[in-house]
């Protein structure tokens, strides 16, 4: 005698299908990395300004490299890569001037130095020491955890790669003001 068949592996996979087209469509995006806080944000209109933090599609050879590492998840982006969630350091007009000892933006000091190897071990190369001019349109991009992948290795983006501003709804870890490990809901 024939055993019924199961539906439920096929409602299972259309469901996952719907609520991952649903979450990526809804303009919400998930940290993973311990780049930011871990938790749920979502796309917020803003102006492109020192402090926002943006959702960004890296160049193809980065969205590459990021996908190689391991640092980035497949998505949208050039290369199959997912955006990378990074506050805004700099830009157009800012200079940006990388030394052995940090970066400066506009002779201020701003971030430590780029670390040479990755959590992995793996070596990074970040950019030669010197001083960047970023050209009307572009974005120098920073986390405050100094081992991030950021600007230091990849240099600026343009602002036209930018996907929107994006806004926690949901976090847990750390952040610039609060170290808690305890999960935080945001207005």
């Amino acid at each position: 005698m024939r055993r019924p068949r199961s539906w439920a592996p096929l409602w299972v996979l259309v469901g996952a299908a719907g609520l991952g087209g649903l979450f990526v469509g809804s303009g919400l995006r998930l940290n993973w990395t311990k780049s930011l806080p871990l938790g749920l944000y979502r796309l917020a209109p803003g102006a492109l300004e020192r402090g926002a933090l943006v959702a960004v599609c890296l160049p193809l050879e980065h969205g590459l490299e990021g996908r190689r590492r391991g640092y980035l998840l497949s998505g949208p982006c050039p290369g199959d890569a997912s955006p990378v969630l990074k506050t805004i350091g700099a830009t157009g007009g800012d200079v940006v001037s990388i030394r052995a000892g940090g970066v400066l933006v506009n002779g201020e000091p701003f971030q430590v130095s780029a670390p040479r190897r990755d959590l992995k071990g793996r070596r990074l190369d970040p950019l030669p020491p010197d001083d960047y001019e970023l050209e009307p349109g572009q974005l120098w991009l920073f986390t405050s955890e100094p081992r991030s992948w950021d600007s230091r290795f990849y240099g600026p983006v343009e602002s036209a790669s930018v996907l929107g501003r994006v806004q926690p709804i949901w976090t847990r870890g750390h952040d610039a003001q609060n170290r808690s490990e305890r999960p935080r809901r945001h207005p």
